[in-house]
């Protein structure tokens, strides 16, 4: 593909990079880099050194990758603009911008966009910054929230966007409203690393065990979590339960946990990209949730894509009129 008929969307996130070269005519992805560091560990590098400035130092990083991907492509990508979503734009990232604020319109019109030139990059950067509530903040999953609106249409409803830091994120006639995060992820990987709960758990390579998964996912309804999570350690010693069922039983329960917070008679998007999906889609049955819409894997991992070719398409309308 050529430099006129692409662009560069970059989804930038806190421990992943994801580059891909963009058809600007209908938005397929014609180029990938998926593997790459996310801001997190390139923030550490940038402490670790005293020559560059932050932005220079992501700067380089960013030039490098867009290097690899014009080597993939087996073309130069020219002057063509890059779009990034993500952490890219936090206290963390490469430059920080602030955020925008609810209600935030889900066709875009609400994002704030820093528009740059680097220097000694030929390609213009248009950095997205993310969105706050009186209580929390996201950065790239309003991007994906944008991507993914076609699917909500007027109607009232929340999304799930399952991860280390899961958003549920609440919507009403083309607009985000209001939205919560949970350190469900996080919060596994405290306890399954780093407390007493670990010796009682398997390695993360053995098979997940539905019922149990079950078992912690009601455990949720009934016990409050602080008592719940110690349950992981009695069920060894005392009912001789497995590290592997063990290890469901505490997904269960901290997925259970999270989805207790869900209002309802709202229709429910789940909007998981690979192996979140399923343990997340189980867990609404359990519970109950008639009302849920499953969006494919391949759609939620494509919806930054999505989101900044359509402000890509705008930014071109606009010069064009």
């Amino acid at each position: 593909m050529t430099a006129n008929s692409c662009f560069i969307s970059c989804d930038w996130g806190t421990s992943s990079f994801r580059l891909y070269l963009v058809n600007t005519g209908d938005g397929s992805i014609c180029n990938a880099i998926t593997e790459g560091l996310g801001i997190k560990p390139l923030h550490q590098q940038w402490q670790q050194q005293e020559a560059m400035p932050r932005i220079d130092f992501f700067q380089q990083y960013l030039q490098d990758q867009v290097r690899a991907l014009s080597l993939l492509n087996g073309n130069s990508l020219g002057e063509m603009p890059v779009y990034i979503s993500g952490m890219a734009s936090s206290s963390i990232g490469m430059y920080e911008l602030p955020y925008a604020d609810l209600p935030f319109a889900l066709n875009g019109r609400d994002l704030l966009i820093r528009k740059m030139s680097l220097p000694d990059f030929p390609h213009p950067v248009c950095l997205l910054s993310g969105l706050k509530s009186r209580h929390d903040v996201m950065r790239g999953e309003e991007s994906q929230m944008i991507g993914l609106a076609h699917h909500f249409g007027s109607e009232r409803g929340v999304a799930i966007l399952p991860g280390t830091h899961s958003k549920h994120i609440h919507f009403q006639n083309g607009a985000i409203t209001d939205f919560q995060t949970y350190m469900t992820g996080e919060f596994f990987a405290i306890l399954s690393e780093h407390s007493i709960l670990q010796h009682s758990l398997s390695d993360p390579a053995v098979e997940d065990d539905p019922t149990w998964f079950e078992r912690g996912v009601t455990a949720a309804g009934r016990y409050h979590l602080l008592n719940a999570s110690f349950h992981v350690r009695t069920n060894e010693l005392l009912h001789e339960v497995s590290s592997g069922q063990n290890r469901s039983y505490l997904s269960g329960l901290l997925i259970g946990s999270e989805l207790t917070a869900l209002p309802e008679g709202y229709p429910v998007y789940l909007c998981g990209g690979g192996r979140l999906q399923m343990p997340y889609r189980k867990a609404l049955e359990i519970r109950g949730h008639r009302q849920m819409i499953v969006l494919s894997p391949e759609e939620v991992e494509k919806a930054v894509v999505k989101a900044h070719w359509g402000i890509y398409v705008e930014d071109y309308l606009k010069e064009d009129r």
